[in-house]
């Protein structure tokens, strides 16, 4: 008997055929026409398989990585977690879920800095609570993340009147919905993402300015000072003495919140027709908002005195008029 030996012409032939017949049988008997593109609808138009996979031997296990060359900013909490688990392969994510299985399953958000915490006893839908970037250019990343954190670096000036113009700097201003002064709300306009001017309102006290956005809230560490419309008065106990008797003079400055203040007391003596200074001193401030001081003079004459208060980033500059007396 003749022994028959197949080629490798044959036997190339052979392993062509059953590739063919597998892949036949595979997509369902289609013509490569119709094969094509039933890959391209399965894999939403997509039919480059290295656009997903990077080798042959991950076809069957797409790795996270190649999801991220087309979704940038996205982390995995599990590695073993893959895209397509939730994701159909070529699925735009702009368009796919933000529920609860989402969030604590796959996805961190801002990078390092921070996770997704779904809230407990609230809703499933992670855009009920927190509103999405509308732009791949935002810092945000993408659509899925929530609006950045605000941050609020500097405050200029850092005092001033009820209805002063205040520009405060950070970042990620853009939509924040309340810019307060001391717990009193102002009005406000963004200028740019790292820019507000705001006009210290009427009610405003002396506290942290605080800036509010839909991806949350921002304090500045410094506290404005808001400066006080101050009033001063004194007078004279005795508009004529005996001399060489102490003259009281007494005053209040408002508001009593002053404390820190100091009250600068001038008296003068009339001589020759001109009024020339005799003694300054500055007194101090009770909590009540009063000074005093006693003066004592051997010469006589016409006097008169006043108080004034030099301004401060806590209050304005006040001064009274002048009161007369007489030492005989």
């Amino acid at each position: 008997m003749k022994r028959i030996v197949y080629g490798r012409t044959t036997a190339s032939a052979f392993v062509l055929l059953l590739a063919g017949w597998l892949v036949w049988a595979a997509w369902g008997g289609l013509a490569p026409g119709e094969a094509q593109a039933r890959l391209a609808y399965l894999h939403g138009g997509i039919e480059d398989c290295e656009t997903c996979h990077v080798n042959a031997h991950t076809w069957w296990t797409p790795t996270n990585e190649h999801c991220y060359d087309c979704h940038p900013g996205f982390q995995v909490r599990d590695p073993e977690v893959y895209c397509w688990t939730c994701h159909a392969p070529g699925e735009d994510m702009s368009a796919a879920r933000s529920d609860v299985a989402c969030t604590q399953s796959c996805h961190l958000f801002g990078r390092e800095t921070s996770k997704h915490v779904v809230h407990a006893g609230g809703t499933a839908a992670c855009t009920s609570c927190h509103a999405v970037s509308d732009s791949p250019a935002n810092a945000a990343g993408s659509v899925h993340h929530t609006v950045p954190e605000p941050s609020l670096v500097g405050v200029a000036p850092i005092h001033g009147l009820p209805g002063t113009q205040v520009v405060l700097s950070g970042s990620a201003f853009t939509g924040s919905t309340l810019v307060s002064f001391g717990g009193a709300a102002a009005v406000f306009s963004v200028d740019d993402d790292g820019l507000i001017t705001a006009v210290v309102p009427a009610a405003a006290v002396t506290g942290p300015v605080v800036v509010v956005t839909r991806g949350g809230r921002t304090t500045m560490a410094k506290p404005f000072v808001v400066t006080a419309v101050s009033s001063l008065t004194l007078r004279v106990a005795r508009s004529v003495v005996p001399r060489g008797r102490a003259v009281q003079l007494t005053g209040v400055l408002r508001p009593t919140r002053l404390t820190s203040a100091g009250v600068v007391v001038t008296v003068q003596r009339r001589v020759a027709g001109i009024w020339k200074s005799v003694r300054t001193v500055t007194r101090g401030v009770t909590s009540l908002g009063t000074y005093a001081w006693s003066f004592r003079t051997s010469r006589r004459g016409s006097y008169r005195t006043s108080a004034s208060l030099v301004a401060s980033p806590e209050a304005t500059a006040a001064t009274t008029s002048w009161a007369v007396f007489r030492v005989r």
